[in-house]
């Protein structure tokens, strides 16, 4: 792809990220796309760059070529943010990949973090606790997540603790305070939203708001013995909500008898078919 291709799919096809294959890191070292990351920059259109090829490969356990990989990541993710293009990193699976970008990206680095592959060999494995506790000190990792076997992909159904849910699994059903739930927050729903648009859990709050998580608390315990199923939730079982970052008290949003919550499934940023974007080059 040449520059002028690259401004007329910005310019008369409205697309506003591009991703690349981790397959043409040498040609992005050599200089070869640097008058497209310009523009990229200029324009502030999303790099989505894509590591999880390698990954696959049957060598990535081992040390030597791993840490050569890790290597050719650092100098990739230099390259890219002395541009000042956004960069999106995904595939992202290894505690070291997550501290050499952490150490190597400027303010608009961002990982995809991908917790639903555990079957990669990879040298220090994520885990949703060392990559929660992360998140605490960085405000740029997206939270894929993890592979739960739920009913059914599509099932509604209401965050509590006998269903199961990507918070469960996440906090290992330990007590947590509301600052950590807003940080589970911006990695799984918020971050994404804001940069690829994907909306993961959506109740039918105000026309158009959308709800990252609704803590439920019934008062009956017959509703719990249902798992949530189809269930309309009352407004008086509503704890709070995490809507875009924030917290929210139930009641401040909630008209009474016209919320329905529900969780819609959302695929992993991995392997969502981009609509607005294209292939580099």
């Amino acid at each position: 792809m040449k520059r002028d291709d690259l401004a007329y799919c910005f310019i008369h096809k409205g697309i506003s990220s591009f991703s690349m294959q981790w397959k043409h890191v040498h040609k992005l070292l050599a200089g070869d796309f640097d008058s497209l990351l310009q523009f990229m920059a200029k324009h502030q259109l999303l790099l989505i760059f894509c590591t999880k090829a390698i990954k696959e490969s049957s060598l990535v356990r081992n040390q030597t070529f791993f840490s050569a990989y890790l290597i050719k990541l650092r100098e990739a993710v230099r390259h890219i943010s002395m541009t000042g293009c956004p960069l999106l990193i995904t595939g992202v699976s290894s505690m070291d990949e997550v501290r050499t970008i952490r150490t190597i990206g400027g303010g608009q680095t961002y990982i995809a973090v991908n917790l639903c592959n555990t079957e990669l060999d990879v040298p220090s494995p994520v885990s949703p606790e060392l990559i929660t506790e992360y998140g605490r000190l960085m405000n740029n990792i997206i939270l894929d997540p993890p592979a739960l076997k739920t009913p059914t992909d599509r099932q509604n159904y209401i965050e509590n603790n006998i269903s199961y849910s990507f918070l469960h699994e996440l906090t290992d059903d330990i007590l947590v305070d509301e600052t950590y739930m807003v940080n589970l927050c911006n990695m799984y729903a918020t971050l994404p939203a804001k940069l690829l648009g994907i909306y993961p859990q959506k109740g039918a709050l105000i026309a158009g708001a959308d709800a990252d998580i609704i803590v439920w608390s019934p008062s009956s315990g017959q509703d719990v013995a249902r798992h949530g199923e189809n269930i309309s939730i009352l407004k008086a079982d509503i704890k709070y909500l995490v809507v875009s970052g924030r917290l929210i008290e139930g009641s401040e949003h909630i008209k009474p008898n016209s919320l329905n919550g529900r969780y819609i499934f959302r695929d992993p940023v991995i392997d969502l078919p981009y609509k607005d974007s294209i292939l580099l080059p």
